[in-house]
C-alpha cells in the first residue's frame, strides 16, 4: 500500500486540508481529501478533482504505468467545524 500525506494551507479561504493517496491494487488508485464543510463550492470541488486526477495520471504516465485516469477515484469528505486534527491541532 502506498500512502502520501500532504498538509498544504490555502490562505484565500483560510482552509487547510490533507490528502491521502492509497494504492489499493495495481488497477485502482484512490485520492481522499478532507475539507472543512462549505469551504469550497461545487464548481471549485470539480476543479480540485480534475487537477488531482490529472496530476496523478501524469505521474503514472511519466513512470511508465500508462494512462490510469479511468482507475482513479477521488473522494471529498467535508467535516464539521473542528472535525479533524493533526498532532492535537484542530482544523476547520
Amino acid at each position: 500500500m502506498q500512502r502520501l500525506m500532504a498538509h498544504p494551507s490555502v490562505t484565500e479561504h483560510s482552509v487547510q486540508f490533507h490528502l491521502f493517496i492509497y494504492q489499493e491494487s495495481k488497477s485502482c488508485r484512490q485520492i481522499k481529501l478532507t475539507l472543512p464543510q462549505h469551504a469550497w463550492t461545487k464548481d471549485e470541488k470539480a476543479k480540485i478533482i480534475e487537477r488531482f486526477t490529472n496530476a496523478l495520471n501524469k505521474v503514472a504516465q511519466e513512470s511508465g504505468k500508462g494512462d490510469i485516469k479511468k482507475f482513479i477515484s477521488v473522494q471529498i469528505e467535508e467535516t464539521a467545524e473542528g472535525g479533524y486534527a493533526i498532532g492535537e491541532q484542530i482544523f476547520g
